[in-house]
Parts: C-alpha cells; structure tokens; sequence
C-alpha cells in the first residue's frame, strides 16, 4: 500500500513539474529574444578577434619574411662556399702539377686539364650512366644544400602565401563586417528617434 502511495505522489510530482515548464515555456516564448544592443555588441566582440587575428598574422608574416631572407642569405653563402671549394680543387691541382714540375707551358697545362676533364667524365659515366644524369647530381647536391640549410622552414615561401591570403580575406571580412556594424548602429539610432 505504501508502494502504490510512494508511485502516485511520484506521478504527481512529474505531472506538476511538466506543467510548471509547459508555463514557464508559453509564457516567455515571445519574450526571449537578444536586444539589438546585445546583438552589436556581439558583433563587436566578432570585429575585435577578427582585427587581432589580423594583426597576429601580420606580425607573423612579417617575422616569416625576415627569417626567409635570413635563410635566403644563409644558402646563397653555403653555395656560393661549396662552388668556391670545386673552384679550390680545380685550382689546387694545377698548383700541385706546377708545383711537381708537371707544367712547364701552356700545352702542358691543357693536356692535364684535359686529362682531368676525361678522368671525370668516365667517373661519371661509370657512376650515373649518362652525362645527363651529371647535371642531376648537381641539383641534387643544391637541393640537399636547401634541405640541411632550411632545415624544418623548407616550405616558408609556401607559408608566407597562405597567410598573405589569410590576411587578405580577413581584411575584407572586417571591411564587410564594420560596414554591417555601421548601419545597425544607424538603424538603431533611427529606431531610438
């Protein structure tokens, strides 16, 4: 008997609450609406990040620059230092023939360059099949060169466009979104007269 009391003081318990958010539902569904001023207000808030997402990505974009021509600078170095060092040996061989009395005149320096021109040649026919393949190894080599001296920033030029772009469309949303903002002060202003 108890049981059944329990079960029906239960019931009205959940019919009562039901009935009270079924009033509370009806009597506040044409009020709940965001004022306009809320509304600007939001819109505001809305305007303020975008303009700091805007000006953080200017900032980076900015620092990204720098850096990439630091790298830019950096590479052209280590290149120029790699280019220098082949110029070195070049140099260093014919000083080492000159200075074992090998040279004695024009046609003996050529005849030894052109001996070395030969030498390397086989060597890289040997080595990579055509001559073509020669030119490759040599990008190959600069690109490698990029790759130690990039390091992690390889695809900083790529970067540098997607958030050029970034910013770009950013700019055209504040634009869009403070001439939105202007004319819903004004409307309001018109409806406040």
């Amino acid at each position: 008997m108890e049981e059944e009391n329990e079960r029906g003081s239960n019931i009205l318990f959940i019919i009562f609450v039901i009935i009270i958010f079924a009033i509370i539902y009806i009597a506040s569904l044409g009020n709940i609406t965001i004022s306009e001023k809320e509304k600007i207000k939001e819109k505001e808030k809305d305007l303020s990040k975008l303009k700091n997402r805007h000006h953080k990505l200017k900032e980076i974009v900015e620092k990204k620059e720098v850096l990439n021509k630091k790298l830019n600078k950096r590479f052209k170095l280590i290149y120029f230092g790699v280019r220098l060092g082949f110029l070195s040996l070049y140099v260093g061989y014919n000083f080492i023939l000159y200075f074992f009395n090998l040279i004695n005149g024009l046609d003996d320096f050529l005849n030894y360059n052109e001996l070395a021109l030969i030498v390397i040649s086989i060597f890289s026919f040997l080595t990579f099949g055509t001559f073509a393949n020669l030119s490759k190894f040599i990008q190959d080599i600069k690109m490698k060169l990029e790759v130690r001296t990039y390091n992690k920033y390889v695809n900083i030029d790529e970067e540098i466009k997607k958030d050029k772009k970034e910013i770009k469309s950013l700019s055209v949303s504040i634009d869009l979104k403070e001439t939105q903002l202007i004319e819903d002060k004004k409307t309001i202003e018109i409806e406040a007269n």
